[in-house]
């Protein structure tokens, strides 16, 4: 079965459940249980994870982008089985649930100096090409990334901490949607997290780091499911800020595309999806040499 064939027939199975939503601008579908709504519609079984793990604008099914809704993945399912899903729809407003690269991003970037001894990164110039996680991993080492967060002290940061675990929380699924949806004991994976001080406040920042070009969007969730299962473990006094990094390659270097984002404090306030937004925007580059073939291939 070729791609299209298999993403085409991923969006069919949400017929059903759109059809609930269709006339109407704003409205959710579920939370249900993904295996209890296929059996009860006459679905064949299919895996959750391709059906509904949206992590970018690019990986919606179409019928449900031409309905103005989104998926979202809500963990364990509450007197059921398997893993429990929703949709929700507010029309013209698809956008309120992306991070959209083209709409943050722009061409001109600032050229970035280490903060460190250049022969100090030299390791990374030594393989034929970095993954992903190395090239976060120089963000950090370089002090990169110190810089456009504007930590009060520039420096390297390295090891981040990182997670994969299973967390509950509550959400509201958009800020004109007074519903609130339960994310129970699902599956969230933290790329990397680190406290340090910025005007003089400590600050936690959360980190998703993507490098791949199929993708030129990040589902929300991807940041906002970190903050809110990692919530109730900071202290009040900590701020959290998440923070989304795309890193890209040219002749000039290696681009780190860093978007700061805002949200309302969730160990005081019941956070909705859509509340998570854009505040601060930096675009990097990092040279470490003049000749950096060794740095532009991205596995």
């Amino acid at each position: 079965m070729r791609k299209n064939d298999k993403q085409e027939g991923i969006s069919e199975v949400f017929e059903a459940a759109l059809s609930t939503i269709k006339d109407k601008p704003v409205a959710t579908f579920g939370p249900i249980s993904f295996i209890d709504y296929l059996k009860s519609n006459g679905y064949p079984k299919m895996g959750a994870a391709a059906a509904i793990s949206i992590d970018s604008y690019e990986r919606l099914h179409q019928s449900i982008k031409s309905n103005s809704a989104m998926v979202m993945r809500l963990g364990q399912t509450k007197g059921g089985s398997g893993t429990q899903f929703a949709l929700v729809k507010v029309q013209d407003k698809l956008d309120d649930f992306f991070l959209i690269d083209d709409m943050i991003f722009n061409s001109v970037g600032t050229e970035y100096v280490p903060a460190v001894n250049v022969e100090q990164l030299k390791i990374f110039s030594i393989l034929p090409s970095l993954t992903e996680k190395s090239y976060v991993n120089l963000g950090f080492s370089s002090g990169l990334i110190s810089y456009a967060l504007g930590i009060d002290h520039i420096k390297p940061i390295f090891p981040p901490a990182s997670c994969n675990s299973t967390y509950t929380f509550e959400f509201r699924p958009h800020s004109s949607i007074s519903d609130v949806f339960i994310h129970n004991r699902g599956q969230v994976e933290i790329d990397a997290m680190f406290i340090e001080k910025r005007n003089n406040k400590e600050t936690l920042f959360v980190l998703e780091a993507k490098s791949d070009t199929s993708h030129k969007s990040l589902a929300k969730h991807k940041l906002l499911y970190p903050v809110l299962g990692i919530a109730s473990s900071v202290p009040k006094n900590i701020e959290i800020v998440p923070v989304y990094i795309k890193i890209r390659t040219s002749c000039r270097g290696i681009h780190y595309h860093i978007v700061e984002c805002s949200i309302p404090d969730p160990r005081i306030y019941t956070v909705a999806y859509n509340e998570l937004v854009m505040s601060k925007y930096t675009h990097l580059i990092l040279n470490l040499s003049n000749n950096s073939d060794s740095f532009l291939n991205v596995d």
